[in-house]
Formats: structure tokens, C-alpha cells, sequence
């Protein structure tokens, strides 16, 4: 849900970013459609060549990269100073390559910890209150946006990087649960081999 807040306020998609491209960082309007053109570009050759080489058994680090380079990405546009066209271009390239990383792993992911009838709910429950909270910030944005563009940017920074927060206490704690798991098995083994 945190992580679903940043679609609305500073990523590619976002209803900000043309008019901070062309009004702070200093594109014309038609110069703008080039940075769809890389953003389609990496996502493309992320699905098509990084996604399938990477293994299955490096879903958590995938997860924490992509959201480590889209907050890269995101603090880079928003401190940006203006006028440098070319390094927004590259933080368009670096967010595209971080959101292709980290969505397909991440949907893996959510629904393998879920099962059955259960994953509809999470599922439910997660859109419900993704789509409450995106409300509320589509009405704050526009003043914040007003007061700071910048700080749109920034606030999308900070969303990522709690979205790796959190995933990274939930791999610990997934990690030591499974750890408290094979001890157990190993022990019922050995009381099973001992009898």
C-alpha cells in the first residue's frame, strides 16, 4: 500500500511529472515524449533480458533493489538543480529499470505468501485502502506541488524507502522463522532416528 502511494505523486505516471520536467528541470513540451521513450526502452529490455536471468531464489534482493533505485531515482529528480536535461534522462532510465526489477518479484512474492481464498481479501483489503489513501493524497498533491514541486519528489523518496523498511523487517523476521523452522525438523529427525 505504501509502495502504491508513490504511483500517484512522483513516478513516471504520475500527473506531476511533465510539468516538473518542462517547468523545474527545463524540457520543451515536446522534448517531454523522450523520456517516454526511455522509460519504455529500459522496462523492455529489463523484462526481456535482466528479469528472466535473474533466479528465483534472489526474489528478496530483486525486491530491495528495485526499490532501492527507484528512491535513487526519485531523490535524484528532486534535487536536481535546473536545466540538467541528460541526468533526467538517466534518473527516468534508472526509475524504469528499478520498477521493472522490482514489480514482477514483488507480485510473485505477494502471492505466494498468500493462499487460496485468502489472497482476494489481501488483495481487496490492499486496493480498498491503496485506493482511499490515493484520494486523499490526489487532493493534497496539488498543494504540495504548489508550495514545492521538488518536494512531490521527495515524499516519494521517503514512501520507497519505507516500502524497503518494511520489506527488509519482514525478510528477518521471514529468515528467522525459517531458521526456527529447520531446527525444529532437525531435531524431530534426530529424536526420530534416537527412538
Amino acid at each position: 500500500m505504501l509502495f502504491s502511494l508513490t504511483l500517484p505523486l512522483g513516478a513516471y505516471s504520475s500527473l506531476y511529472f511533465a510539468p516538473y520536467m518542462t517547468d523545474v528541470i527545463g524540457f520543451d513540451k515536446a522534448s517531454v515524449s523522450i523520456l517516454g521513450s526511455v522509460y519504455a526502452a529500459v522496462m523492455l529490455f529489463v523484462f526481456l533480458v535482466i528479469n528472466p536471468a535473474i533466479p528465483r531464489t534472489r526474489i528478496f534482493s530483486s525486491i530491495l533493489t528495485g526499490l532501492a533505485l527507484q528512491g535513487a531515482a526519485q531523490l535524484s529528480i528532486a534535487l536536481m538543480p535546473d536545466g540538467f536535461r541528460f541526468p533526467a534522462v538517466l534518473s527516468v532510465a534508472l526509475y524504469a529499470f528499478g520498477y521493472g526489477v522490482y514489480m514482477p518479484f514483488f507480485t510473485a512474492f505477494f502471492a505466494d505468501i498468500s493462499e487460496g481464498n485468502e489472497i482476494a481479501r489481501v488483495f481487496a483489503f490492499a486496493q480498498t485502502v491503496t485506493s482511499a489513501l490515493s484520494a486523499v493524497i490526489g487532493a493534497v498533491s496539488g498543494f504540495i506541488y504548489e508550495f514545492s514541486p521538488r518536494l512531490i519528489f521527495l515524499i516519494t523518496a521517503l514512501c520507497l524507502l519505507g516500502s524497503a523498511c518494511i520489506m527488509t523487517g519482514f525478510i528477518i523476521k521471514e529468515r528467522s522463522e525459517k531458521k526456527v523452522r529447520e531446527a525444529g525438523e532437525e531435531q524431530a529427525e534426530q529424536e526420530a532416528e534416537g527412538s
